[in-house]
């Protein structure tokens, strides 16, 4: 088991070297093929047995598991931890789990530091990995992916002004977040789609 845990770790620790969308799925046992994740794991539940969400993660290869760990990693806002939830995403987002794909393009995008490489080298060739995962995992039906996709491509991110295929996709993580989502909630998809859209509105 330790050897095994050994071998994740360093695995882990490789992925931040890629582009996320070229990790999608990599890393799936043909188990998790089939049958997706064997149980759920969301904040709460990490929270609640953090070692246990990082054992599933790391030795029962459980996408969600990985995702929440970055997540309570990122609640916790240690600096020395961020490399760490960087490699949690990524290896969420090569076991199939959109978010960890989505989170993982936004730190690229949003948070340069010498410690990821990717996010600190040409600017235009992460701006395309960036566009392409986002791509990928609003193709999976994430939210934030469809978002975070029509904002790119308002922007012209990673490749050319695509206004109508922006709106297509910002329209897109509306629906894809649901009617139960908050209103108020300023971190909602939806709302930040909204945003976009506006913006998007009022150059036209």
């Amino acid at each position: 088991m330790a050897a095994k845990r050994m071998a994740a770790t360093q695995d882990v620790e490789s992925l931040t070297l890629q582009c996320p969308a070229d990790l999608w799925k990599t890393r799936q046992s043909w188990l998790h093929l089939l049958f997706g994740d064997p149980e759920h794991w969301d904040i709460t539940r990490c929270q609640n047995d953090f070692p246990g969400c990082v054992e599933q993660c790391l030795d029962g290869l459980n996408g969600s598991a990985c995702v929440a760990t970055a997540l309570i990693i990122d609640f916790d806002g240690v600096p020395e931890f961020d490399l760490t939830r960087r490699q949690f995403h990524a290896l969420g987002c090569a076991l199939g789990h959109p978010s960890g794909c989505t989170n993982r393009g936004a730190t690229i995008r949003n948070v340069a530091t010498p410690i990821d490489p990717i996010s600190v080298g040409d600017r235009e060739t992460a701006l395309t990995c960036i566009k392409r995962t986002f791509a990928i995992a609003c193709s999976a039906e994430n939210a934030w992916g469809c978002a975070m996709e029509g904002q790119a491509l308002r922007l012209g991110e990673g490749g050319p002004v695509d206004k109508t295929t922006a709106r297509d996709r910002l329209d897109y993580a509306c629906v894809l977040s649901g009617e139960t989502e908050k209103s108020d909630s300023t971190l909602a998809p939806c709302r930040f789609a909204k945003q976009q859209l506006e913006l998007l509105n009022n150059k036209e």
